[in-house]
């Protein structure tokens, strides 16, 4: 059986089978597309709740294929254009403002590298909850929560998307939640602006703690006035396990901590391995540092400790 295309447009008034025949509604594609299906997104901003439901998300399923930037026309997805026809993924689901925001406007669970997502602009995620869980979903990856805990493994692929003006405890833009297990997404050719964490990953949150196998790359990104108190650009908190983060092309600019590493700070816990590979990287005006390193003689519980 062939794979199937759905088209989804937000002045679509079908079923989602063709452009003529589009539907405005992309949760309830997300809900019925399964392994090897693509979406094709037009130009438009999206939301994934219509009754104010801060939990809702874009829920990506394993092995499908999300692309955004077309007009609504196209028979080829080479035509389409992200760059002129925004294709935007919004948390905006309430009140005017972030506070009522969704937590995550996108999660991803366990999913292989064929599960793609290309074109989008997320924003305006806020992951404001109280649960004082390291790494809940309430309070981390504003933008993106990828799941991958306890023995999981998570590899989505990412490219061409722009993160701006998402919100969260730790990891604004996105959280790669590998805690005792495997989250290790790509990014190509990525964009991260302006987004904030109170506590640390103001873009990019790796959780890495207990015994992890993740590797998280990024080509051809850039990262620029993000905010966090530890790692305005990027975040690693790497526990008992082997970790590598690489990075390739990548610019890191004007981001700022109110501690240390306004680019990219890890930490690496007594008994851990953790790879740091840079090819052709550029850091500019980061305060108070590009990249800032912190070894802890046991697991860390960082968060909780500066509370």
């Amino acid at each position: 059986m062939a794979n199937t295309i759905y088209y989804v447009r937000t002045d679509g008034t079908g079923s989602g089978l063709s452009w003529s025949d589009a539907t405005p509604d992309l949760m309830s594609v997300l809900a019925k597309a399964e392994f090897g299906d693509e979406i094709w997104v037009a130009a438009g901003t999206y939301s994934p709740s219509k009754d104010g439901d801060r939990k809702a998300s874009f829920c990506i399923r394993d092995g499908v294929k999300m692309y955004g930037g077309f007009t609504g026309s196209e028979y080829d997805r080479t035509s389409r254009d992200w760059g002129k026809n925004p294709t935007v993924l919004s948390g905006e689901i309430g009140n005017p403002g972030i506070d009522d925001n969704s937590y995550n406007v996108v999660f991803t669970q366990n999913v292989g590298p064929q599960t793609v997502i290309d074109g989008f602009v997320i924003t305006l995620g806020n992951a404001n909850g109280e649960d004082r869980t390291i790494g809940s979903r309430v309070r981390a990856g504003g933008g993106w929560y990828d799941l991958a805990s306890d023995s999981g493994n998570s590899k989505p692929a990412i490219s061409n998307c722009t993160f701006v003006l998402n919100h969260a405890l730790e990891g604004g833009a996105f959280y790669a939640n590998g805690f005792n297990g495997s989250s290790s997404p790509s990014f190509r050719n990525c964009s991260f602006f302006n987004n904030k964490a109170r506590l640390d990953g103001g873009s990019v949150y790796c959780d890495g703690r207990g015994e992890s196998t993740n590797v998280v790359y990024l080509f051809n990104c850039i990262f620029q006035n993000n905010y966090s108190s530890y790692g305005a650009g990027i975040y690693y908190g790497n526990g008992a396990s082997q970790t590598t983060l690489m990075l390739e092309k990548c610019i890191f600019k004007e981001n700022k901590a109110t501690s240390w590493g306004g680019g990219i700070s890890y930490t690496n816990a007594s008994g851990g391995f953790f790879d740091f590979q840079m090819n052709e990287c550029r850091f500019e005006k980061n305060y108070p540092t590009d990249v800032n390193k912190n070894l802890f003689l046991s697991e860390p519980d960082q968060d909780l400790a500066r509370r």
